[in-house]
């Protein structure tokens, strides 16, 4: 009885929705057929390419920089005892509070034009007129803005899968003779993938999906803010149910490389931050152009469990 009230819940708030969002992209003009001409028409047009591509990237940066930022946080809460642990650690989960286009409010008012900081330069007589510190917002802005909002998703998952590690398995570890680096490295990442995964498909999907920050910074060449601007016309229009289609489609199977990507990044030290922000940073370098987009294919490197682990001599003491 209880499983059939949940999944009836599900099919009414969840699963009806999604289909309805379906059907309209998937149904013609006159509403006598079906048809993938709608969401074809996506992918041909130019600017919802780039929007999808900007969409992704921003993803993608907004997930590697959570896992930049969580991870150092993490291990300070997990591993360390010192007086104010328990303040810093409510104060490091404060942006849960508040969205992240309330963030983004709250920078415009400060380093806007006619911000906090304007008008205390403009007081003191160090400028002549306002300057807009955050400009039109763009990009960069948005990616900054969401990782300082949504990291601490990426830091609770990471604290806790840090504080079960089983402490014997480092000991052993530096038994044998491995430094820090390769303890970390070789032991610890591994471990907390699963924490690294769970925080990182949330954060992908979230900023994936995000429609007030690019608003505020008045960046409109995202998907989200395509469709919020494409709800006048859903009367007469299939083009924003074609959107919310593609989006959904693509951001089940962005989530999934994400899972792949995250893989590599926690079995490998260096290549895999280079190429995932070389590839995104190149998406967003295309889209300006109008170039078409590029599919890139992220694979993880396999993990070889059994491999062992580098041993450093003892010194010898005459």
């Amino acid at each position: 009885m209880q499983l059939a009230v949940i999944g009836a819940i599900l099919l009414v708030t969840l699963v009806w929705p999604l289909w309805l969002m379906v059907r309209g992209a998937l149904r013609t003009s006159d509403g006598l057929g079906w048809t993938a001409h709608h969401v074809l028409d996506v992918f041909r047009d130019p600017l919802s390419r780039a929007g999808l591509v900007n969409a992704l990237a921003i993803a993608a940066c907004v997930t590697f920089g959570t896992l930049l930022l969580s991870m150092p946080l993490a291990l300070v809460s997990s591993r360390l005892a010192f007086r104010g642990k328990a303040m810093l650690s409510g104060l490091l989960l404060l942006p849960l509070i508040l969205p992240p286009f309330v963030g983004a409010i709250g920078l415009r008012h400060l380093l806007g034009r006619e911000g906090s900081l304007n008008a205390l330069l403009l007081k003191l007589g160090l400028v002549d007129h306002g300057i807009d510190f955050v400009g039109a917002g763009g990009f960069w802005a948005v990616v900054l803005l969401e990782t300082l909002s949504l990291y601490p998703i990426v830091y609770l998952n990471l604290a806790a899968a840090l504080s079960n590690l089983d402490p014997a398995l480092e000991e052993a570890a530096r038994n044998l003779g491995a430094g820090a680096w390769t303890r970390f490295r070789r032991v610890t990442l591994p471990l907390v993938r699963p924490g690294a995964f769970a925080g990182a498909v949330i954060v992908f999907i979230w900023s994936f999906t995000e429609l007030g920050t690019p608003l505020m910074f008045e960046y409109r060449r995202v998907t989200s803010v395509q469709i919020f601007e494409g709800l006048k016309d859903m009367e007469s229009s299939r083009r924003p149910y074609a959107l919310v289609a593609v989006m959904l489609t693509v951001a089940v199977g962005a989530a999934m490389l994400t899972v792949n990507a995250v893989a590599a990044l926690m079995t490998s030290p260096w290549p895999m931050p280079v190429l995932l922000l070389g590839c995104t940073t190149a998406c967003r370098l295309w889209v300006p152009s109008g170039s078409p987009v590029l599919g890139v294919k992220l694979q993880a490197r396999p993990v070889n469990v059994a491999a062992p682990m580098r041993v450093v001599a003892p010194l010898k003491v005459s």
